[in-house]
């Protein structure tokens, strides 16, 4: 019985001795592979602090060259480029002139489209018309039930299609809003010049 604790205990003591072997071993590896790649992301953040450089030298080089040719064009066109809209070459925040109000367009008939399903523009102004969630005083006249009284012309069938193809008996929401796509036209000078044909 001394004998078998003998040779158990000598037994334990061999497979303690390999394992702490093995474990100072890994643990050895560990040491040189983290070193290893300490120096391997060293080498790289120094690489790419050297490309950032490089990159930040071009981008001022062709900054300084874009700046440059920016000079040139504004001395072709003048000093200065301005812009002006309506509210004319006043600052965001400074009080503008209220830009003239021209009168709308009246046309009998009607105004021609200029190009297959184009929304028709109205020929009328619209000034006291009003449109909410409450009301649509558009319809007073374009419904489908007062467009023969009123000798308006009546919403298109795509007007009261929804969403998913079906049809629906009253104008979808989508289309509810008129003025979303069809506007009075002012009796003025264009802006630029046009030549679309259809």
């Amino acid at each position: 019985m001394k004998k078998i604790l003998a040779i158990s205990l000598i037994g334990l003591l061999s497979l303690l001795i390999q394992a702490t072997a093995m474990a100072e071993k890994e643990s050895t590896e560990n040491t040189t592979m983290s070193q290893t790649e300490s120096s391997i992301e060293t080498t790289a953040t120094e690489e790419s602090a050297e490309e950032s450089k490089e990159t930040e030298a071009t981008e001022e080089a062709e900054d300084a060259e874009a700046t440059e040719d920016d000079k040139d064009q504004a001395a072709v066109l003048g000093d200065s480029i301005d812009v002006y809209s309506l509210r004319g070459d006043n600052d965001i925040d400074a009080a503008s002139e209220a830009f003239p109000n021209h009168r709308t367009m009246v046309v009998d008939g009607g105004i021609d489209v200029t190009f297959g399903d184009q929304p028709p523009m109205v020929p009328h102004s619209i000034d006291k018309d009003r449109i909410s969630l409450q009301e649509n005083t558009c319809l007073k006249c374009h419904s489908k039930a007062d467009s023969k009284l009123e000798s308006a012309p009546k919403p298109t069938p795509s007007h009261f299609k929804g969403r998913d193809g079906k049809k629906k008996s009253k104008i979808v929401a989508g289309r509810y809003f008129c003025t979303q796509c069809h506007t009075p036209q002012a009796n003025t000078k264009p802006l630029i010049k046009n030549n679309f044909k259809d």
